[in-house]
């Protein structure tokens, strides 16, 4: 009988490390494409450049719309509650003639 040599290395698992090898090259790829765009065009791209400043223009102007839809409820918000306020006052005002009609000042 034929001893065979134990075992002293883990499973080997083909699949996974193709896996692995294949995201490190896809990574070293990356990094190289950027650092020769960074040696031919600079740390700073007018593409970016422009995009980011669309962006920011885009925020400003949502903003400005926002602040003016919150401007709109405010003003109506104000006219809602006067009109809720003016209500309440004329109420009070009748159920005090009402109050007075009922018990006259000085009647017992």
């Amino acid at each position: 009988m034929i001893e065979k040599p134990a075992r002293t290395h883990r499973f080997f698992d083909p699949a996974h490390t193709a896996s692995e090898m294949g995201e490190a090259g896809l990574i070293q790829f990356i990094e190289k494409r950027h650092n020769q765009r960074v040696k031919e065009e600079g740390r700073d791209r007018p593409a970016e450049e422009a995009w980011e400043e669309s962006c920011r223009l885009y925020a400003a102007q949502k903003e400005a719309e926002l602040r003016e839809e919150w401007r709109t409820f405010h003003e109506a918000q104000i006219e809602r509650h006067k009109a809720n306020h003016a209500a309440l006052v004329a109420y009070h005002k009748r159920e005090l003639e009402k109050c007075l009609q009922e018990n006259p000042k000085g009647a017992a």
